[in-house]
């Protein structure tokens, strides 16, 4: 199962350098030993955009030709299933396209792509870099939420990982930490 955690980092370092230190908490609460926390997990996933309201899916630099369709928003080499049944019903073949009004498609036969939904264009598996996954935290929105923070104690080496379904700056605020940035991530567990 996947979750949302946010990473908090002492001080405002630059991109690159706190999706690093960010990347190294994480090598600390994944893995295979005994107190792992975290299957696995990484910088954004499935929940980059929270900081700013970027909508990844969205962004055309996260989108590819589809490979299921061919680009045309139109499935013909999909089977359709028998309502109920559970049983292959027919096979759906010479599905023509006929026209497009608005943008989509219109069609005879076949069916809508499940990939792309009939745009022609599938969303990555995996996300681009986004620059907003990583904000001071005096610029984080009060009611941003997140399954866990993960952080480093003062006078100590070692992540914790703390919550279980938190308001991030008020959890913050209760741990005494301030001034740093926020780096969002996804973790397995």
């Amino acid at each position: 199962m996947h979750c949302h955690v946010e990473f908090w980092i002492p001080g405002e370092p630059g991109q690159l350098e706190a999706r690093q230190i960010a990347e190294d908490m994480l090598d600390q609460v994944c893995g295979d030993f005994n107190d792992a926390h975290f299957d696995y997990g990484t910088v954004g996933g499935r929940w980059t955009g929270e900081h700013d309201g970027y909508k990844p899916y969205k962004d055309p630099a996260n989108t590819r030709p589809c490979t299921h369709c061919g680009t045309t928003g139109v499935r013909t080499d999909t089977w359709r299933w028998a309502a109920g049944e559970g049983e292959k019903k027919s096979k759906q073949r010479g599905a023509r396209i006929v026209g497009y009004r608005r943008g989509k498609v219109v069609m005879q036969g076949g069916i809508r792509c499940n990939a792309c939904h009939g745009t022609g264009k599938e969303v990555l598996g995996t996300y681009n870099p986004h620059n907003g996954d990583v904000m001071p935290q005096s610029r984080i929105y009060r009611k941003l939420e997140a399954q866990h923070l993960i952080y480093v104690p003062k006078r100590c080496r070692k992540a914790r990982v703390h919550g279980d379904g938190i308001k991030v700056l008020e959890t913050l605020k209760e741990l005494g930490l301030t001034g740093g940035t926020l780096v969002t991530g996804d973790c397995h567990y």
